[in-house]
């Protein structure tokens, strides 16, 4: 059996890491990556008997520049924020506003009338309902068997 040393803040540096990891990543959760300087908006979608809805959280984009694809079973969301012209006799001291393009993809479910889907953008939300298709019922048919 090996004698191992005791060091009492080895937990403590085992949180410590497991801190900073969480705060490292947490900003890639919400959609941004420092090094890539990507963001993308968050989204929820919900799904029940008769549709699916979708929101994203989008600020700062005008209608135009907001791309709704979908095709089958395939969702696309683009958008492009144009930079503002820099000045140079403008001195900030931080700047975090985003510009550049996002592009998100989601699989949905089979069985929606894309046809009819339905979208809003108001106060930098972006919702969208596509409805499900209407299932057609088959009628019951008795088939009557001849006994002989």
């Amino acid at each position: 059996m090996n004698i191992v040393r005791w060091n009492p803040y080895r937990d403590v540096n085992d949180m410590i890491r497991t801190m900073n990891r969480f705060f490292e990543d947490e900003p890639t959760a919400r959609g941004y990556n420092r090094e890539k300087g990507c963001w993308a908006p968050a989204v929820d979608i919900e799904e029940n008997d008769t549709q699916v809805m979708l929101k994203a959280e989008m600020p700062g984009f005008s209608p135009e520049e907001i791309d709704i694809s979908l095709k089958e079973d395939m969702l696309e969301i683009k958008a492009e924020a144009k930079s503002e012209e820099e000045k140079v006799e403008k001195n900030y001291i931080r700047r975090e506003r985003r510009c550049g393009s996002f592009y998100r993809a989601f699989e949905l479910s089979e069985g929606l009338d894309t046809a009819n889907a339905k979208a809003s953008y108001k106060n930098g939300l972006l919702e969208l309902v596509i409805p499900k298709k209407v299932k057609e019922t088959v009628p019951e048919i008795k088939i009557k068997v001849n006994q002989e």
